[in-house]
């Protein structure tokens, strides 16, 4: 579907992140690219969700006509790998483990009855743009950033699942055992740490 809808509009970046489509290019041509999307994606039964299409212009140019979707100016948050010297990506590391640790606090802070949307967020949120970024560090800033994602979410699922009163034998356990992935029945948070080598290579 991507393949035909880049060859049908070259003026248009056309790409994909995990399950996410991008589009850039002029407002005019984005309409162009959804309509296609909507007309190649009728072939295969997939039909798309105005509520979730988002578009973003920093100029904050209105939406074209015939745009179907939110359009904003601000509040979305792009994707942004830090490239430059050490000093650079040193401060940038610092600044998206600020802001992880912000993400994961807000999480933490839900109530007591919200735990089944406390365990979703940490196990989406708490990582997983973090894999993406362990590709593009170097070895040992991806370390030191992972090595921050995985003490906060592992201190609160400690907090969420476990019990003060437990052994540390205990705690470590129940944390191990939350790292796993999601096909051996685990929460697949924490664990970021021992994918740093891997993800270098993988690069």
């Amino acid at each position: 579907m991507l393949r035909r809808i880049r060859a049908a509009h070259a003026d248009v970046l056309i790409g994909s992140f995990h399950h996410d489509d991008l589009a850039v290019g002029a407002p005019a041509a984005l309409v162009r690219v959804m309509a296609a999307a909507g007309k190649v994606g009728a072939l295969i039964d997939a039909e798309l969700a105005p509520a979730k299409r988002v578009g973003w212009y920093p100029a904050g140019a209105p939406a074209p006509g015939g745009w179907a979707g939110e359009w904003a100016a601000e509040g979305v948050v792009p994707f942004c790998v830090p490239l430059g010297g050490a000093a650079f990506v040193d401060v940038a590391v610092d600044l998206l483990a600020a802001d992880q640790r912000r993400l994961v606090g807000a999480t933490a802070d839900l109530s007591a009855d919200e735990l089944q949307s406390q365990l979703l967020l940490l196990r989406l949120c708490a990582g997983t743009r973090t894999n993406s970024w362990l590709r593009a560090l170097p070895l040992a800033a991806g370390a030191r950033l992972a090595a921050v994602v995985d003490l906060d979410a592992k201190a609160v699922l400690t907090r969420l699942v476990l019990d003060e009163r437990d052994s540390p034998a205990v705690i470590q356990a129940g944390l191990e055992r939350a790292e796993l992935p999601l096909g051996a029945g685990r929460l697949s948070v924490g664990g970021r740490t021992s994918e740093v080598p891997a993800a270098g290579i993988a690069s």
